[in-house]
């Protein structure tokens, strides 16, 4: 289970496999539900990561999730949103035996 905590101290809890973060709860619930289409609890680590990136960049630059875009122009969109910048992921990965129990990883590792 994860909880995520807002802004303003809020939180909520995510206990399916699918939590995400966004500006309001309807953008949140656009979120899941297309990232729940793509079927991201079967994707292989690279392919999850991939559709993550997707989703963020629809929702950073305010595209709606039931408009219809093409994998190239999702690419090319994340490809121009993460240029000169430094993208850090932690990947929970639940055989550490530390506290935080997760993994660095680079861009080319998703």
């Amino acid at each position: 289970m994860l909880v995520g905590l807002h802004y303003d101290g809020a939180f909520e809890f995510f206990a399916d496999g699918i939590g995400a973060m966004a500006p309001d709860a309807d953008c949140a619930a656009a979120v899941i539900r297309w990232l729940d289409s793509h079927h991201i609890k079967e994707q292989p680590r690279k392919n999850a990561g991939v559709l993550m990136l997707r989703a963020w960049w629809r929702m950073t630059t305010d595209r709606s999730f039931d408009e219809e875009i093409s994998v190239d122009e999702m690419a090319a969109g994340v490809q121009s949103a993460l240029e000169g910048k430094t993208l850090e992921v932690g990947w929970l990965k639940r055989e550490h035996n530390r506290p935080a129990r997760y993994e660095v990883l680079v861009l080319d590792e998703l």
